[in-house]
């Protein structure tokens, strides 16, 4: 049986290139700006040691969430955790990471909201709201109207801004 410590490059050297293809790697002042801030955020903690090999997994593991998603999103996700009463330690990446994606379906539930409404003057007083009756080939059907294919589009928008 294999050991941990056997299996883990392997893991590691894995994860790495399927991450480093999605993720766009930092320019020299991003790089700076995360060490400035990753020093500030240690500055913040000043009763928590940290052993060093620690601390390069962490700044590892944070520099990955920076070329995923964006330096700008991590300081944000960073101070939010910090503002928090009950954060007395440095936040874990994995507490970070769920950070980042909950001010992202925040954003993402904020960007529904703001979809263009369903029910226009042509819709409203058909069959369905979205839907206006037609004739095709002399048969009676229903399509879109052009409320609910602008509603639509602004949907896929979304999706493919977060992902989802």
């Amino acid at each position: 049986m294999e050991s941990v410590s056997q299996i883990a490059p392997e893991l590691s050297a894995g994860s790495t290139a399927a991450l480093t293809r999605s993720a766009a790697p930092l320019s020299v002042v991003e790089i700076t700006q995360f060490d400035q801030m990753l020093a500030g955020m240690v500055a913040y903690y000043p009763h928590q040691e940290i052993p060093s090999e620690t601390m390069e997994q962490f700044r590892w593991e944070l520099r990955r969430l920076a070329e995923i998603h964006g330096l700008p999103a991590l300081r944000e996700a960073m101070l939010s955790l910090r503002r928090r009463p009950h954060q007395k330690f440095f936040p874990h990446p994995n507490d970070v990471q769920g950070e980042l994606e909950a001010m992202a379906t925040r954003a993402k539930q904020k960007a529904e909201k703001s979809l263009p409404p369903l029910g226009c003057v042509v819709c409203r007083e058909s069959v369905a709201i979205g839907l206006v009756p037609i004739e095709r080939n002399g048969e009676r059907c229903v399509e879109m109207c052009e409320c609910r294919k602008a509603r639509e589009a602004a949907r896929k928008e979304i999706a493919n801004t977060w992902g989802c």
